[in-house]
């Protein structure tokens, strides 16, 4: 489901940021990065997307993580996870170095789920020199919020297939809706299409106001 979550963080933040109030280039940062931390609750499996995206460490860090908190859709698929996520992008977003760090793990998780092998090895270097141009003017609030809307997103995705998500963890109880059923089938395929064209008509209202002013 990388590709998916992707898209959804994009959705999503292209629905929740215009509420801070931002647009321009504040905007443009914070849907991508919405993009790329909705890859984050996967870092409990070495199989992930995010995992691959940073090759042997990302994979070391995730079998790691998910001999912590459990394995697949536990802690990190959890109202806590999304509350420790967003508390480590706060810790983070009020310096440059942390910006940047934040920054460059979303950018770069995103286009990889995204551009998947089109980008190739250009994934990390492209990420680590757009986190060094953008670190030092991208608003701390509009990361931490990015943050905390793709991680959402990927929970409330899951929550849509089959197994749902521990949303009280540590509480065993998983909780969902399974209308798209088994990851990867014809009604995931099918809600991608509609959140592509639910994304056209975001942009559509973000960019037309300001070109007709």
């Amino acid at each position: 489901m990388g590709q998916s979550h992707g898209i959804s963080g994009i959705a999503t933040g292209l629905l929740v940021l215009p509420l801070l109030p931002v647009g321009g280039l504040q905007l443009a940062t914070g849907v991508a990065v919405a993009a790329g931390a909705a890859l984050l609750p996967d870092i409990d499996q070495p199989q992930s997307s995010i995992a691959h995206t940073f090759f042997l460490p990302g994979k070391v860090i995730a079998k790691f993580v998910g001999d912590i908190t459990g394995g697949h859709r536990h802690a990190t698929h959890s109202l806590l996870g999304l509350l420790a996520f967003a508390a480590l992008a706060a810790l983070g977003a009020y310096t440059t170095t942390g910006r940047e760090i934040i920054l460059f793990l979303t950018l770069a998780s995103g286009m990889h789920a995204l551009a998947g092998e089109r980008l190739g090895r250009l994934t990390l270097p492209i990420a680590f020199g757009l986190c060094w141009v953008l670190g030092q003017h991208t608003n701390p609030r509009v990361l931490v919020t990015a943050v905390a809307v793709g991680v959402a997103a990927h929970i409330i995705g899951d929550c849509l297939t089959t197994g749902g998500c521990p949303l009280l963890w540590p509480l065993p109880q998983r909780l969902g809706i399974p209308i798209l059923g088994n990851t990867g089938g014809g009604p995931e395929i099918l809600l991608r299409f509609l959140l592509v064209v639910a994304i056209a008509a975001l942009i559509y209202r973000q960019v037309v106001p300001q070109w007709s002013s």
